[in-house]
């Protein structure tokens, strides 16, 4: 009997990072702004602080012996969400330049860099 393969998931091109301003534009939280927690690049999914929070029951244990329910952020599609231009607190793109020979991120609106440089 012939094994069937499991398509694996296309790789999803994100350009955010953990710490961005993000606004989400489509969805139930739609219009809610938060930063980012954690990016899931091959799933090409995001967590934003105080947004899509769920509840998740939790199992009695040693340290919780009462057991309960915890509220934490899911995961968002990152198309789902549109980064805020640090300047002007707009929302826009995210588009890539070089500087010194290093690609940095920029913001399409106003140009203003989003990666910090360290200045050595």
């Amino acid at each position: 009997m012939p094994t069937r393969r499991l398509k694996q998931p296309e790789p999803v091109r994100i350009r955010f990072k953990k710490g961005d301003r993000v606004r989400v534009i489509s969805g139930r939280d739609r219009g809610r702004e938060g930063e980012i927690i954690e990016v899931f690049r091959d799933q090409g999914r995001v967590v934003v602080r105080d947004v899509n929070v769920v509840t998740k029951a939790e199992r009695p244990t040693q340290d919780n012996p009462q057991g309960g329910f915890a509220k934490l952020e899911g995961t968002i599609h990152a198309s789902n969400v549109q980064l805020l231009d640090p300047e002007t607190g707009q929302l826009s793109r995210i588009g890539m330049a070089y500087e010194n020979g290093k690609k940095v991120r920029i913001s399409i609106k106003s140009g203003a860099k989003l990666d910090q440089q360290e200045e050595e």
